[in-house]
């Protein structure tokens, strides 16, 4: 045998393409809620399930062949009546414990419509075939699909799409997870593993009560302690909001929170081993209640009086230094009845505390710190505003014409794949914040452009603000690719036009006044392309490191938003009514700086 030969038969069998697969099933009943998450844990953009309904015809190859071959016909009922005919081999599947997925080989490939009466002629037997209608789904590159099996009640010879003929398989629905890879994949199946644990259902240690001898039921779930049984429970009281149970050692209080509030199904073994199912119950996460504190303190320190600690070891035989160091922390040590007093002039002070103050203290996104020269060039909201489109008017920044001139180049937005604009974001010809906006253009032809003209608008105003780093313009404001009048508007509202002294040519300067309207204006488009909710760190990030998050914030709390804490990230929401915003006491914050000793 030829050594070539040899060597490129070894670096195809090598890289055969093979498909890791997870099967499962779930009843229809059920089926909504695994669409749920898996519509909330995938990659669709759009937002849309893509959709299947296709037929699959299987043929075999009997004996007296050695081995026993199948191939499946499949075509899509929606192309019909000019469907793509897929010919598919698969292997029998191999179970590798070690990587937790079946494991077999395949080959695909397109054919056209006489595939089945060649098979026939190649000695193929037809063997059986089926309907698949579901959805699709696709996390990375992993695919998901929940389908929907149908038999016919006679074989189906026209390729026609015999709806009356078919009949549901079982009263549930298939789920399969696959993934193409090669021999070489050695983290395809915990790759696998961990997302179908994502779509198991959740597991809480709780205790359940039937309510009034109906099929309505309350879950008690204890997050600090999970293990208390209701046998420990000394006092229950249901209520409609709020719940209390006691226990010897502390009093919990929980919160109600509805089914309707909650995705899911309460499922739940009885003590005969019967599984119960219930969409009606109300869920209570208990807490410790605060009052109980002072009396585990002072127990805990009642104790500790009559235990030997290595504290008094170190005062009476330890060396000079550590009972220097023993001596110290008892002069500086509080009492029991000192801190008790603290905690409970604490506690009242949060309880007597208005929700008002409480919120103002906790948030602090009422407080700007911006000075008075500051606030004057950013814009003033309108404070009578019943909807958050009336709080700003968008013809100050950009009126109707002016998006004319830009849906001749937004179209290319419009017409962006998501491929695309990956590229572009990876290769710096939109910021991040910029293509994030791209993926969440309208469904509407007419929505989409105008929304891609502001969002080109936005990138060109991007563009601008980086280019006025150091108070003087380099160049253009916007990329040369920019209608000449749109840059000229620029230049006019958000520069000062000046006569180099040295080469005696005009230069545009952009002074700090009119920098922070270029801020707050960029802030004001981005609240109307994200409906009124801006991810405020992924746009600083897209303005350069020459704006602070804590000014970005200031910027946004002026023009009324509220900033709020999502995942570590701060994210600005404008709602209505617009409270105005409060300035901060310079005087009082001066007044805590620590002064110089004088002699």
């Amino acid at each position: 045998m030829d050594p070539a030969q040899s060597l490129g038969g070894q670096n195809r069998s090598s890289f055969l393409p093979l498909e890791y697969v997870l099967q499962g099933s779930i009843e229809d009943k059920s089926a909504h809620l695994l669409r749920a998450r898996l519509q909330g844990l995938c990659d669709n953009i759009t937002g849309e399930v893509e959709l299947f309904d296709d037929h699959e015809i299987v043929y075999s190859l009997r004996p007296p062949a050695p081995t026993n071959v199948s191939l499946r016909v499949r075509y899509a009922l929606d192309d019909l009546p000019n469907p793509i005919y897929h010919l598919r081999y698969v292997a029998a599947a191999e179970l590798d414990k070690s990587t937790h997925v079946s494991i077999r080989q395949f080959h695909d490939c397109c054919v056209t419509k006489n595939i089945q009466a060649f098979l026939q002629e190649l000695g193929f037997g037809y063997d059986y075939e089926f309907y698949a209608k579901g959805d699709i789904y696709r996390k990375g590159r992993i695919k998901i699909t929940v389908a929907k099996i149908s038999t016919s009640t006679e074989r189906n010879r026209n390729d026609g799409n015999p709806m009356v003929n078919r009949r549901p398989f079982t009263d549930s629905c298939f789920v399969e997870m696959s993934l193409i890879g090669s021999v070489l994949d050695d983290k395809v199946g915990d790759e696998m593993k961990s997302f179908a644990d994502q779509l198991k259902p959740k597991e809480l240690d709780c205790n359940i009560f039937n309510m009034n001898n109906t099929d309505s039921f309350a879950i008690v779930h204890f997050p600090q302690n999970p293990k208390i049984t209701a046998e420990e429970m000394l006092d229950i009281q249901f209520d409609t909001t709020t719940t209390t149970i006691k226990t010897a050692d502390l009093t919990y209080e929980g919160q109600n929170t509805k089914s309707s509030d909650l995705c899911g199904v309460l499922g739940f073994v009885d003590d005969q081993g019967h599984i119960h199912l219930s969409s009606n119950f109300d869920l209570y996460s208990m807490r410790p209640k605060l009052t109980d504190f002072n009396v585990t303190i002072s127990q805990n320190l009642n104790n500790d009086d009559n235990k030997l600690s290595r504290t008094d070891l170190d005062e009476k035989f330890g060396t000079e230094k550590k009972r220097r160091s023993v001596h110290s922390k008892k002069r500086n040590a509080i009492e029991a009845n000192i801190l008790e007093t603290a905690v409970s002039a604490a506690r009242e002070q949060v309880v007597n505390t208005s929700n008002e103050q409480l919120s103002e203290s906790l948030n602090n996104n009422s407080i700007i710190s911006l000075d008075t020269d500051e606030q004057m060039a950013i814009p003033k909201p309108n404070y009578d505003a019943q909807k958050p489109e009336e709080v700003f008017q968008l013809s100050d920044i950009i009126n109707e014409s002016d998006l004319l001139m830009l849906n001749d180049k937004s179209n290319e937005i419009v017409d962006a794949t998501k491929e695309l604009i990956q590229k572009w974001s990876k290769e710096g010809t939109y910021t991040a914040f910029v293509c994030d906006q791209m993926k969440k253009l309208p469904v509407s032809h007419g929505e989409r452009v105008s929304c891609a003209s502001k969002i080109l608008y936005l990138h060109y105003l991007i563009t601008f603000f980086k280019r006025s780093v150091f108070k003087r313009l380099t160049g253009k404001p916007f990329p040369d690719d920019a209608p000449r009048p749109l840059q000229d508007k620029a230049l006019h509202v958000y520069a000062i036009a000046n006569i180099n002294e040295r080469t005696r040519k005009q230069d545009n300067t952009v002074p700090p006044r009119l920098r922070l309207k270029l801020t707050a204006h960029i802030c004001i488009l981005a609240l109307h392309i994200c409906q009124y909710t801006v991810d405020i760190d992924s746009l600083r990030s897209s303005l350069g490191s020459s704006t602070s998050l804590l000014k970005l914030q200031d910027i946004f709390s002026e023009l009324g938003c509220k900033i709020i804490k999502v995942a570590q990230t701060s994210v600005a929401r404008l709602e209505t009514p617009i409270t105005k915003p409060k300035i901060k006491d310079t005087l009082s914050v001066g007044s805590n700086r620590k002064r110089k000793r004088t002699t």
